[in-house]
């Protein structure tokens, strides 16, 4: 009778252990909440025009609200990793009117298409230049997190045996370690 009665409380204990505790409700909403706040500020602080149309499309259409808020996290993740971004999109847009001006303007005056020609090319290669110091730049981020994941690896390596003893008497104890970190 005992270990029937042990098997039974087993095969009711273990599935148990292996889920994960329930988050409080809420919690996962206001996370989601104060985030969106807070890349709306950043937003605002670049352009509050923008911001507020962004802000505008939360009623009016949800979907593209959404993405507006997922393009301008990943701008400002994207320009804390690279502070002269913003500044080369704005110039690079600048340089875009810049040429459709030059585009529109025709002339059967040789000497004025040529210097035209010339300033086509002048705003071509700046914004050729400006692209590639962005390349350069994400090139250099993706150094440095792959330099941090190295040293985390090697740190990793090193706690090996530490690691393991502890994942093990997590275990042994009843706490299941989290998914994907055992």
């Amino acid at each position: 009778m005992r270990p029937l009665f042990i098997a039974l409380a087993l095969s009711l204990a273990v599935p148990a252990l292996a889920e994960p505790p329930p988050r409080p409700p809420g919690d996962r909403m206001e996370q989601m909440a104060e985030r969106e706040s807070e890349i709306l500020a950043w937003v605002r602080s670049q352009d509050a025009e923008k911001a507020r149309r962004i802000e505008a499309l939360k009623e009016r259409d949800p979907e593209r609200y959404r993405l507006a808020i997922r393009r301008a996290a990943r701008l400002m993740k994207a320009s804390e990793q690279d502070p002269e971004l913003l500044a080369r999109r704005e110039r690079l847009q600048e340089i875009h009117r810049e040429l459709q001006g030059l585009a529109a303007l025709d002339s059967d005056d040789k000497k004025i298409a040529k210097a035209r020609e010339e300033q086509i090319r002048a705003l071509v290669e700046e914004a050729f230049d400006l692209r590639m110091e962005g390349a350069e730049a994400r090139i250099d981020a993706m150094e440095a997190k792959l330099e941090e994941a190295r040293e985390k690896l090697e740190e990793a390596k090193g706690e090996r045996d530490e690691r393991i003893d502890e994942h093990v008497q997590k275990v042994l104890s009843g706490e299941m370690p989290e998914r994907g970190r055992e």
